[in-house]
């Protein structure tokens, strides 16, 4: 479940992909940029961010099950629907897709291992805790290599119409296109050099290639994933449960009431109800500190990889 999830982690390895989607081994002029692909990611965060606020009460009552079953099935529709948005080039399936439903699949995968591990070792929480988010890293680890993986095996080069000195290019509305010399039509070409190719394609030729005749890979992985995650997924819910009323680890005694009391004393700590706190200027600036410190994770984890490339 939490390895499943924690895949968002490793958003950048798309950016290639949807930014070639449609001149595959190189941008073309019909081609998102990567400012447009980029917040998919942040907007994924946001709705994660929002699932667990609002929704967090209801994940708690419903119980772990259902709460995993439910982010099974938004985080793979999310993959699913992000699959039709690069078959169809359209950016706002994307947007919707893996921004909204991803995110919201994100937030609910996130909040049931970690509450429900927290039944389970009452005496452990922290390292529970730890652990279960732990593998949400250890999900990025894994997808980074399977969705690089995935995109060269749905990838396809497209047509090579030659080389560039022996191509006559003409630019047409700050496209390049050649003409089809036996109905004078207008085709869209991009320019693939051999250091575009290498990871890619090695050992296809630098030079022209026609614009929509290949794939860049990452439709198919999409739907790969969607695959993947909702089996593996599925399988983890089904199989998760609470324990049971008045469980407890063995040679582990919770403590009294009166220990708790003495632990917890609330005009000594200057403990507030949670309501209370959202009316302190102390829990707003700590609130954003969290929120810049999360702004800069975001941004480096949504264009790390190609960040490393150039």
């Amino acid at each position: 479940m939490t390895c499943s999830i924690g895949s968002a982690y490793a958003w950048s390895t798309f950016n290639g992909p949807l930014t070639r989607a449609v001149g595959v081994v190189a941008s073309s002029g019909a081609d998102w940029s990567l400012g447009e692909v980029v917040p998919i990611f942040s907007l994924c965060a946001v709705s994660l961010g929002v699932t667990t606020t609002v929704l967090g009460p209801w994940a708690e009552q419903a119980g772990p099950r259902k709460v995993a079953l439910t982010a099974a099935v938004a985080w793979t529709s999310g993959l699913a629907l992000s699959s039709v948005g690069v078959s169809v080039h359209s950016l706002p399936l994307l947007y919707l897709g893996y921004g909204v439903l991803g995110g919201i699949g994100w937030g609910f995968g996130y909040i049931s291992p970690v509450s429900n591990l927290m039944k389970w070792f009452p005496d452990r929480r922290g390292l529970a805790t730890g652990m279960a988010l732990a593998s949400f890293g250890g999900g990025a680890i894994l997808a980074a290599p399977l969705n690089k993986m995935l995109t060269d095996h749905f990838s396809a080069l497209p047509t090579y119409v030659g080389a560039v000195d022996a191509v006559d290019i003409v630019t047409v509305e700050g496209q390049q296109c050649v003409v089809d010399g036996a109905t004078g039509a207008m085709h869209e070409v991009v320019v693939a050099s051999a250091a575009d190719l290498a990871s890619r394609f090695p050992g296809a030729e630098a030079g022209v290639y026609l614009v929509g005749t290949g794939d860049s890979g990452a439709m198919g992985c999409f739907v790969a994933l969607a695959g993947l995650h909702c089996t593996a997924m599925t399988i983890g819910a089904l199989t998760m449960k609470v324990p049971a009323d008045g469980w407890l680890p063995d040679g582990w005694t919770p403590p009294s009431e009166e220990e708790n009391a003495n632990a917890v004393n609330q005009r000594a700590l200057g403990v507030v109800d949670h309501n209370a706190a959202l009316r302190t200027s102390q829990f707003w600036l700590m609130w954003a500190a969290v929120f810049g410190n999360a702004i800069a994770g975001v941004s480096i984890i949504s264009c790390a990889k190609t960040m490393m490339g150039e």
